[in-house]
């Protein structure tokens, strides 16, 4: 990677020129022999080499093998992380800020106390993930942009299937005393 970025201009192309798709292969070649600790360091290294940001996306991760990658604390503000498998990944307040997950797999994940203000979870599957503190997310954000929220834990520590029926019951209440 290293030669590519500095020997063939590397942040100079699109994500359609060979170069790209060279980066993008043997990304997602390496990334599936790495354990979790490594494959954080391989997504920082992109995020910090500008190959995976919002404006300037280089290497597309789309299908990648990021399953319990460990990124707690990391700045990933802007990233493009759209399509990957991050299922059981640690983000333990890490920085997601504006960072793009669409159709990413987080199930399982450990979202709490992730910047999630202004993200991008339009089909995500968040199945099971721990989304419990302070995520920059409300409740209905949540649930209208993931796929799934099937026995996640939602940011008050409460799981989705109960926040779903007290919500129903609140409707309910609001009904019945709103038409007295």
């Amino acid at each position: 990677m290293g030669d590519l970025l500095t020997e063939h201009d590397l942040k100079k192309t699109k994500p359609e020129d060979d170069v790209a798709l060279l980066a993008r292969a043997q990304t997602l070649t390496v990334v599936g022999r790495l354990e979790a600790r490594r494959k954080g360091d391989l997504v920082r290294f992109l995020y910090g080499a500008g190959l995976i940001r919002e404006d300037d996306t280089i290497v597309n991760l789309i299908g990648a093998d990021l399953r319990r990658v460990d990124l707690t604390r990391a700045d990933l503000r802007g990233a493009i992380l759209r399509g990957a498998n991050l299922s059981g990944a640690d983000f333990r307040r890490a920085g997601l800020n504006s960072a793009s997950l669409r159709y990413a797999d987080l199930t399982y994940a450990d979202v709490s106390g992730a910047g999630l203000g202004g993200a991008d979870l339009e089909g995500a599957d968040l199945e099971g993930a721990i989304l419990s503190g302070p995520t920059g997310k409300t409740y209905e954000e949540l649930e209208r942009q993931a796929a799934s929220l099937q026995f996640a834990t939602m940011p008050n520590g409460q799981k989705y299937e109960d926040w779903r029926k007290s919500k129903e019951r609140r409707a309910e209440d609001g009904q019945r005393y709103g038409s007295s």
